[in-house]
């Protein structure tokens, strides 16, 4: 599943805030009360939660918790703690003032992504609630459309969305609208959590699309590098040799990365001899225009 705006950074001390408005921890330190729904609906309690963005063989015991807590500014971190009381779920830290937060997170027909949600860039303060689903879901669009920014004004050429990519952003607007209008609850974080599935897929391909624009832009071809790799398995293929250069040129690419497989017999190498079977392809990779790297 899911790039120049630079963001103005403003330094306080907090020294010099009115004392209403200074940052308050309590004896444990600062605290946010968290809500997150699976995709199933069910709202998650402590250890469902761990399950739920931890991996596939976690033990019920493994105490680690996969969140990141860092400022706003990225100019400090601080360790996280985790803990359920009656119906909340309590994240806690200290040091810190406010915090975004960045953590692995399902997201349906993509798979697992690291996400990140910062409140507009601001961060959470202490005593805040945080619905999960919604906050990453806003994040990662804002974030997706500063990206689509960068890729305007950024190498040439300029990205142009293309049909798929433009109703992939559509739709992804009037899921938001339709998200902010629901209720809170389940049916709100679903209908983040489609906001976010669209934002990854509207990703992936703006991706793509600008990345073959980037190759068939005339002023790249001699600049950059465009690589294939041709993974160990060629050993046993190169009855179809020329069908798979022919592919690899049609491409656009201009460099080979050719896996070699391992070998029992000369395991660094280290003999001429043990070169004999790539000898022939790395020969008409060259013959071909291309120029060749290679991997053990």
């Amino acid at each position: 599943m899911l790039m120049s705006i630079l963001p103005l950074l403003f330094f306080f001390a907090l020294g010099f805030l009115p004392a209403q408005d200074r940052p308050q921890a309590s004896a444990s330190g600062f605290t946010l009360r968290l809500k997150a729904y699976d995709d199933r609906g069910e709202l998650l309690e402590r250890e469902q939660f761990l399950s739920y963005i931890g991996r596939a063989d976690r033990k019920p015991e493994d105490e680690k918790i996969p969140l990141t807590l860092t400022s706003p500014q990225n100019l400090g971190s601080t360790v996280p703690w985790l803990k359920q009381s009656d119906s909340t779920l309590t994240l806690g830290w200290d040091k810190l003032a406010r915090v975004q937060i960045s953590l692995p997170w399902p997201v349906k027909e993509s798979g697992f992504s690291t996400v990140w949600l910062d409140n507009g860039g601001r961060g959470y303060a202490s005593g805040e609630t945080v619905l999960l689903n919604e906050e990453i879901a806003l994040t990662q669009y804002r974030l997706f459309q500063e990206a689509c920014l960068r890729h305007n004004s950024g190498r040439p050429p300029a990205y142009k969305a293309g049909p798929q990519v433009r109703k992939l952003i559509s739709h992804a607007g009037r899921t938001l609208t339709e998200a902010r209008a629901k209720p809170a609850g389940p049916e709100r974080a679903a209908a983040f959590d489609r906001l976010l599935r669209q934002t990854a897929a509207a990703w992936e391909k703006m991706l793509v699309e600008h990345g073959r624009q980037i190759a068939g832009h005339s002023k790249n071809k001699n600049e950059l590098r465009f690589g294939l790799t041709l993974d160990e398995s060629l050993l046993d293929r190169l009855d179809h040799h020329r069908e798979i250069i022919d592919m690899v040129k049609d491409s656009g690419t201009n460099w080979v990365r050719l896996v070699f497989r391992s070998n029992p017999s000369d395991f660094a190498y280290s003999r001429i001899a043990s070169f004999n079977e790539y000898d022939g392809i790395v020969l008409r990779l060259r013959a071909a225009g291309l120029n060749v790297m290679g991997g053990v």
